[in-house]
């Protein structure tokens, strides 16, 4: 998980802001799976991480978690109408202007880098915090990673993503 968190903050840093959104929302699914016995990812887990996490964000737990989802499988940028319920737009930044978690009757703007940075900020806090959980310990070792070195028995010398 830490590649992902570092190659999320690269993605911001470098402007490429579809990937850092894209990485950051998921980061409370991974977070989620790892600190669960079963290490699968359920919405349930992705709102309680983020609000233990995420301050900013615990009563709208719920409705970051749908985004993800009309992000990352719909490639949508717009939940279904609802009232009361603001659409999400994220702001790039703009000649050193910061515009970042302002809500308006319809709309709730969030500054694309200042959110990818605190996803990555509060991830890697959770981390230090779990790091002798066993749990956390066990489905970290299975996780998606990157291998500096290869994998053994199928691809050595060269760095892998498995």
């Amino acid at each position: 998980m830490r590649d992902l968190l570092d190659e999320i903050d690269a993605a911001a840093a470098a402007r490429i802001y579809f990937l850092a959104l894209s990485g950051a929302l998921t980061v409370p699914d991974i977070a989620g799976a790892l600190g669960n016995e079963s290490g699968e990812a359920v919405p349930s887990r992705y709102d309680a991480w983020v609000r233990a996490n995420l301050p900013r964000w615990a009563d709208d737990a719920d409705l970051l978690r749908q985004y993800r989802n009309a992000v990352l499988h719909q490639h949508r940028g717009a939940l279904r109408p609802e009232k009361g319920r603001p659409r999400l737009i994220w702001i790039e930044p703009h000649a050193g202007e910061r515009m970042h978690m302002v809500r308006s009757e319809d709309f709730l703007m969030i500054d694309v880098r200042s959110f990818c940075a605190e996803m990555t900020s509060a991830a890697r806090a959770w981390m230090a915090r779990e790091r002798a959980n066993p749990i956390f310990k066990r489905n970290l070792a299975a996780s998606f990673r990157r291998h500096p070195k290869g994998l053994e028995r199928a691809i050595v010398g060269r760095p892998v993503i498995a």
